[in-house]
């Protein structure tokens, strides 16, 4: 089975909270204030979008924000907010072209307070799963079947663990920077963080992992041949002769703050996985209170209590740390901050097409059948998880 073979092959959108969407004036609606724009893209990340918009509308990137992140590698609708607007009455009603350049920006309206998470309600996915025969449409029906909420015929339970996506570097066998930076290795951090190269890599991302890994030591090289992004900074730092710790504090925060919340959540799921195993919970004819149950994120402050406690404490023991010890030395930012996640998310109004010819199917292939898969998850959790479940 193949998923994103073409990037219409997995869509997202995201669907605002009532009272977010109720806060967006619409136009004509009043000229002042923040832009809010829904954004489609393709093939980009989230803040590559947000620097297309900023520059489409003349406003620092710092001013663009947003609710959530979405996946690179496929077709996303989003909500993006932009501030610092010198001239509203100027403002096109859309900017781009997803056809020729990956990137559409529709003016929606205007906002008091820029793009937060909280914005987001749900998201809603359309995915195309591809290369099937009879038997694996079967397969996915009947592990659809065992999935199914008792409460909610169209609503599927699944344990709410990070997408792989989540993790960085660490997919490619690297390990976590952030795991590096508590011990104080800050060199480590900074290699896995701009100088390990990745087969996804693309565009000035590419280059710089590749440079920098190649010539690592040798700043002056590294920034005769780097191009101009974010990270170069920390090129720069060291360059100028200080060391690691100045230069991954020189890093964009977002870079900082997602490099600590991709170990946290691996930490989370490897807790989530020994809390089930240990409970020998599979499925949805679990308990309510098991169903309902809510595990933080480890950090300084957290509260070790409940029945997720034991596992909590071997991941912990596992990894040579303690709660408190969850700090980066010398650095008061980014922090290890204590958020709860549901164990369990619903994938509520799941609809499965009735399988349809492939048409990127080889043509002597015996598996020349796709389906469409639809549904809805709350705002953090993953839909590859949920398709991993469903063995795509």
């Amino acid at each position: 089975m193949v998923i994103r073979r073409q990037p219409d092959d997995f869509r997202v959108e995201e669907c605002l909270t009532s009272v977010s969407s109720g806060a967006i004036a619409e136009l004509p609606g009043p000229k002042r204030g923040i832009a809010v724009f829904r954004v489609t893209k393709v093939s980009l990340t989230t803040p590559e979008a947000a620097a297309r918009l900023a520059k489409a509308i003349g406003v620092r990137t710092g001013d663009v924000s947003y609710a959530g992140l979405k996946d690179k590698h496929a077709a996303t609708k989003q909500h993006l907010t932009a501030a610092g607007v010198r001239d509203p009455m100027r403002l096109v009603r859309r900017i781009g072209d997803r056809s020729t350049d990956g990137f559409e920006a529709e003016l929606i309206g205007w906002a008091t307070s820029p793009a937060v998470a909280g914005w987001i309600e749900s998201n809603h996915f359309e995915i195309v799963i591809r290369a099937m025969d009879d038997a694996d449409v079967e397969s996915v029906r009947n592990a659809i079947a065992r999935l199914k909420d008792p409460r909610d015929d169209r609503a599927l339970l699944i344990v709410n663990l990070f997408g792989e996506q989540r993790f960085g570097s660490a997919r490619h066998g690297k390990g976590f920077a952030a795991r590096s930076l508590i011990a104080g290795n800050f060199e480590g951090a900074m290699k896995l963080l701009i100088a390990t190269p990745a087969r996804k890599d693309s565009g000035v991302r590419r280059t710089l992992t590749r440079v920098a890994s190649e010539k690592w030591g040798r700043w002056s090289e590294i920034l005769a041949d780097a191009p101009k992004c974010p990270e170069r900074r920390a090129i720069e730092v060291l360059a100028s002769g200080a060391d690691f710790r100045a230069a991954f504090a020189s890093l964009p925060e977002l870079t900082q703050k997602m490099c600590v919340e991709a170990y946290q959540s691996w930490l989370w799921n490897l807790i989530a996985d020994r809390f089930i195993e240990g409970h020998a919970m599979h499925g949805p004819n679990d308990s309510n209170a098991l169903l309902d149950l809510s595990i933080p994120t480890l950090g300084p402050g957290v509260v070790i209590e409940g029945p997720w406690a034991t596992a909590a404490q071997e991941t912990l023991a596992s990894e040579g740390l303690t709660p408190e010890s969850m700090t980066i030395p010398g650095l008061r930012r980014p922090a290890f901050g204590v958020v709860t996640r549901p164990l369990y998310v619903r994938a509520s109004g799941t609809v499965l097409s009735e399988p349809f010819e492939d048409e990127f199917a080889a043509a002597r292939s015996s598996k020349r059948r796709a389906i469409r898969l639809s549904f809805s998850l709350p705002r953090g959790s993953y839909a590859t998880v949920l398709l991993r479940e469903l063995g795509c």
